[in-house]
């Protein structure tokens, strides 16, 4: 009988150090990958996070090497290849390509501005550009390029007059200029010094001029400068945003001594040479790393980082939380009614302005201190009436606290002090 007999084929051994080295050299990779994703994705975060509550991107702007504003209307933007200079919405679309020598801005009225483009290719004569559709038109410009007569503040006087070259020459009559409800910054005349505050429509001087430099109010902000520094103001004059930012002289066509108003409850500014963004509560929604920031429309705002131009685009939760912010802050009656008796005069620093009537455009009667005691008779709409020494009038009920029962009243002059 014959015996089936099998063998068995023995598998190779396979030397174990070279799987050992294999193994680490694939966990190794592995490790590095692993590494460079979760630095790479770090990185992003954190830069996404230094930011702010907005988003950046440089994507379709590669082409710009500089930009300044129009007047807070336009954005001129220079084409880093052909150094033409074009316009650009505030949003950063541009509606005028760069095919221009400069722009400028001339007012040959009164607070009417007009914007020229310089165009030697295109024609010999200035050329008018349209503000809405910010495009350069045909239309030839060949008036002033600045007034022949401007209405200033006379102290001495106390009422607004015409100047010209000379100097005085009469008091400005009410419907002499084209003012609507609302006040408007004017300044003394420039040998006087640089002193501005604001007139309301009648002509009235609602706030004493205090500032170097007073920009238009938007809203119930207007940018305000003191001791070189901009901060912001509301329609009494309060103080709302301390003045801790500097000028945007180098984002202005004109180079002027300005900041920037606000839009949609935010505002770009300067400080410590780097630009941000706040809200009207003064708080920073985009940090200041930027090396410019302009004027911006619905969050959407042009800025430069690290030497490129690029969009800003604000959290949308942000802008709507401010535009609601803004709204509710933005009336004079909130609608509650204030008790009768002793109240505080409390603002951030800034004497309360007192009016005839109980709203924002009314008649200003004067000025109570910051701290001064007041009494109040009846209120309406968040407005109340109050006497003051010799003053009886209304006061926003924003900026007066309930007296405690032992508070002493404020001498009438310690509050003329």
């Amino acid at each position: 009988m014959t015996q089936n007999i099998q063998f068995r084929r023995r598998k190779p051994k396979i030397p174990k150090a070279p799987v050992i080295v294999l193994s680490v050299v694939v966990a190794a990779v592995a490790v590095a990958i692993a590494v460079l994703v979760i630095t790479h994705v770090t990185k992003e975060k954190k830069e996404a996070e230094s930011f702010g509550k907005c988003t950046w991107s440089t994507e379709g702007f590669e082409n710009v090497s500089d930009a300044k504003m129009l007047d807070e209307t336009m954005i001129i933007f220079t084409d880093s290849q052909s150094k033409k200079q074009g316009i650009m919405a505030l949003d950063g679309k541009i509606t005028e390509q760069a095919k221009h020598e400069s722009f400028t801005v001339v007012s040959d009225i009164w607070r009417s501005n007009r914007y020229i483009a310089k165009s030697p290719s295109i024609s010999e004569y200035n050329l008018l550009v349209d503000a809405q559709t910010g495009t350069v038109t045909t239309r030839q410009y060949h008036g002033l390029t600045e007034p022949e007569n401007n209405p200033y503040w006379e102290e001495k006087h106390n009422h607004l007059a015409w100047h010209d070259a000379k100097g005085y020459k009469g008091k400005v009559k009410v419907g002499e200029l084209s003012l609507g409800d609302g006040i408007y910054p004017v300044s003394c005349p420039p040998s006087d010094g640089s002193k501005w505050g604001y007139i309301n429509k009648n002509l009235q001087l609602e706030i004493v001029l205090s500032y170097e430099k007073a920009m238009d109010f938007s809203g119930d902000f207007a940018a305000v400068c003191k001791d070189g520094k901009w901060g912001y103001i509301n329609r009494e004059g309060v103080t709302k945003i301390g003045f801790d930012y500097d000028p945007v002289s180098e984002l202005d066509v004109m180079n002027e001594n300005r900041a920037f108003s606000f839009r949609n409850g935010l505002a770009p500014v300067k400080k410590d040479g780097k630009y941000g963004i706040i809200n009207t509560s003064g708080e920073t929604v985009v940090n200041f790393v930027f090396e410019a920031i302009l004027q911006g429309k619905n969050g959407v705002y042009l800025a430069k980082k690290d030497g490129e131009w690029g969009l800003i685009t604000i959290d949308k939760e942000q802008l709507t939380a401010k535009v609601e912010t803004t709204a509710a802050n933005s009336g004079d009656a909130t609608g509650i009614p204030v008790e009768t008796g002793s109240y505080i005069v409390k603002t951030s620093g800034d004497p309360l302005n007192i009016r005839a009537e109980a709203n924002s455009s009314a008649t200003k009667l004067g000025q109570i201190p910051n701290g001064a005691t007041v009494t109040v008779s009846k209120s309406v709409g968040g407005w109340a009436y109050v006497k003051y020494s010799t003053l009886q009038g209304w006061v926003s009920a924003k900026y007066i606290v309930k007296a405690a029962a032992n508070t002493p009243a404020v001498s009438t002059t310690a509050a003329a002090q």
